[in-house]
């Protein structure tokens, strides 16, 4: 089942990019950190890109480019996928924005 992100803001200059998950996006991956004993508040690679839960309750992060941005800013992977295809086969999600 695939689940849906949409890019909110993309900086102009340096071309960082906040992406804004819809509410269902938002409880599987908080669900899923949770299952591995993570709070998806905790998982940043940098400082300053920590993920952020609006009031809405859509979940938002900021991500740069030219590598996997929702296995690196948004599980806490390093960027070549493997955490992203673990999220996929514990979940039966995918996010795709």
């Amino acid at each position: 089942m695939s689940t849906n992100a949409r890019v909110t803001y993309t900086n102009p200059t340096s071309g960082l990019r906040t992406i804004q998950l819809d509410r269902e996006a938002t409880r599987v991956v908080t669900e899923w950190h949770a299952s591995h004993g993570r709070d998806v508040l905790d998982v940043a690679r940098r400082p300053g890109m920590r993920p952020a839960l609006p009031r809405d309750g859509r979940l938002t992060f900021k991500c740069g480019v030219g590598y996997n941005v929702i296995d690196a800013d948004l599980l806490g992977g390093n960027g070549d996928g493997r955490t992203e295809q673990q999220f996929q086969d514990e979940t039966g999600y995918s996010i795709r924005y």
